[in-house]
């Protein structure tokens, strides 16, 4: 939010950003009988550091990037160069800045890698240099040493030793975020005990966190004050996080609201038992990262036209840069697109059947002459990316509108592709929830931008809390469609994001809003993230306004009015 948002912006007004287990012998055997596999080289922990020398470590390493893209901006527009010249050196200019701000935010971790992860998942908004080095954040932060994570949980626990509770303690983690990492384990029991994942929190991030907001708060006063409306609610919602107690908490009452779409997701069992302040211990789930999947089949798909998948994501960016955010997918369903996967792999079933039988019957013959059979069929299957979405806007817009309790950090890093073919739901860290009038006075929001109703719009924001200079109708829906509708060209105009927003904020500077709908708009926003990783744009009205009619009249279609009288703006 801070200085990539800055960098975006920037980049963006020159028009040239990019739119879219070893045995316990291998290890050895620790005195408790835990069993230990090998931590992998290359990690790093970042060190107690107090709030002013973080601060300073801000301003120090960041300001210079802030200064070379006014610079250059600058630059162009007081001499006279093409529109190819001045792109190749906004090209030059995120080369050689793109790796040293992803590795400064790995270094201070925190808040700062908590919005390096909602950047990396905006390719629409952030160059392809950037997102391409931040996407390691989105769950691969550097994680602590082995050693230092058994003794948070040895503390934290009570215990004398990790290897009283725990037979088996995987040394490299599952995935390792601004708080915290993930570890697999196996709890000791009676017939061999169970496999959970340990979530462990760093024992200085809630200090660290505390400061780098009020850091963060600072750097944004001076460089972009636009997104100044936001902070409130967000360090609200990030300070949620410090208590794994309540995460599984939250994680019991995301279960209960999923039981509807039980065959589509699944979200971990927390285990009370063991939980405590410092240490979530859960159910595991067996899965790949989502946007792994899609990645190991967009290098298939890449080997496949000659390119690699770089130059294949290179190419969708410049499609981003010279058409802007791509419109809602409006291909086959997903139904239509699992029943082409189930075709190709039946495909392969009966001719690998067929292979084995000539194999067979050809044995006697090739043998003598060392001759090799037919070699078995493989077809690269391609990730449903229709199920995918649809599943992930139905489950997440269910859990806003209906619940009003949700997961406010859905980035692709939080969602597994499970071994079951469901979506594994995890990290519910970040679990916001609105009370009935603000979810049904989104729910609200949603028909009047269905039904094309302006002024509704603008009188509810007005009585809703939202405050700007002029009060442009035109600004309020457009901002409004652009947060819980979609961001293709029909809302931005064909700019890319931040293009687009620039030009909003300077026909009608905006200075506070509803705190309630933050964190569904910012819900709405990473779910396309999501999309446009996937190569399947959305438009979130599409797949939430039916949940939305549907609450409504659930709930005896309560009018604005009477949502309002009850409302207070946080």
């Amino acid at each position: 939010m801070g200085l990539l948002g800055l960098v975006a912006r920037r980049a963006a007004q020159a028009g040239v950003l990019a739119g879219v287990s070893l045995p316990m012998a291998a290890y050895g055997v620790d005195a408790a009988g835990i069993e230990v596999f090998p931590e992998s080289a290359g990690r790093a922990a970042a060190g107690s550091t107090s709030g002013l020398v973080r601060g300073v470590r801000l301003w120090w390493n960041f300001t210079p990037v802030v200064v070379d893209y006014r610079w250059l901006e600058l630059k162009h527009r007081m001499a006279s160069k093409s529109e190819e010249e001045k792109d190749l050196e906004w090209e030059a200019l995120h080369e050689r800045r793109a790796q040293d701000v992803a590795r400064r935010l790995e270094e201070m971790r925190g808040f700062y890698v908590k919005f390096a992860q909602i950047l990396a998942g905006r390719p629409d908004t952030v160059p392809r240099q950037y997102t391409d080095r931040l996407r390691a954040l989105e769950d691969a932060v550097p994680a602590r040493p082995l050693r230092d994570v058994l003794e948070s949980v040895r503390s934290s626990m009570g215990l004398d030793d990790v290897g009283e509770l725990f037979s088996e303690f995987d040394a490299e983690p599952l995935g390792s975020a601004s708080i915290g990492q993930v570890h697999r384990a196996v709890l000791r029991g009676p017939r061999g005990g169970r496999e959970v994942a340990v979530k462990v929190m760093d024992p200085d991030a809630e200090a660290l966190f505390r400061a780098d907001i009020a850091n963060a708060r600072l750097f944004c006063a001076v460089f972009a004050p636009e997104q100044l409306i936001v902070f409130d609610e967000v360090e609200r919602q990030f300070l949620t996080e410090f208590d794994y107690r309540a995460e599984a908490r939250n994680l019991d009452v995301a279960r209960a609201n999923m039981k509807p779409f039980a065959g589509l997701v699944r979200v971990p069992a927390p285990d009370h038992v063991h939980t405590t302040r410092g240490v979530l211990v859960m159910e595991y789930l067996a899965g790949k990262k989502l946007y792994d999947v899609v990645k190991e089949y967009g290098q298939v798909h890449a080997r496949r036209q000659g390119k690699t998948w770089e130059e294949l994501e290179a190419e969708a960016m410049r499609r981003f840069r010279e058409e802007g955010p791509p419109p809602p997918y409006v291909g086959p369903a997903a139904w239509k697109v699992e029943l082409y996967r189930r075709a190709l792999k039946a495909y392969d079933g009966a001719r690998n059947a067929v292979i084995a039988g000539i194999n067979a019957a050809t044995w006697p013959v090739r043998r003598p002459l060392g001759l090799p059979g037919m070699q078995r069929r493989h077809t690269d299957v391609p990730p449903n990316s229709a199920f995918i979405m649809d599943t992930l806007m139905k489950v997440m817009g269910h859990q806003v509108l209906v619940n009003g309790a949700f997961n406010a950090d859905p980035h692709a890093g939080n969602f597994l592709m499970l071994d079951d073919g469901r979506i594994g739901l995890i990290d519910y860290g970040q679990f916001k929830r609105i009370d009935r009038a603000q979810r049904l006075r989104i729910c609200h929001i949603l028909g009047m931008l269905e039904r094309g109703d302006k002024n509704g719009l603008m009188q509810l924001a007005r009585k809703g809390g939202y405050r700007s200079k002029y009060f442009d109708p035109d600004v309020i829906w457009t901002m409004t469609r652009f947060g819980l509708d979609q961001d293709g060209p029909q809302v931005t105009g064909g700019k890319n994001i931040q293009q687009f927003q620039d030009e909003q904020f300077s026909k009608d500077p905006w200075s506070k809003t509803d705190a309630s709908i933050i964190m569904p708009v910012r819900v709405s926003l990473m779910l396309r993230g999501v999309g446009l990783q996937l190569g399947h744009p959305v438009s979130t009205l599409d797949h939430w306004a039916s949940i939305a009619r549907q609450t409504l009249r659930d709930e005896g279609n309560p009018g604005v009015d009477t949502l309002l009288d009850n409302f207070t703006c946080d």
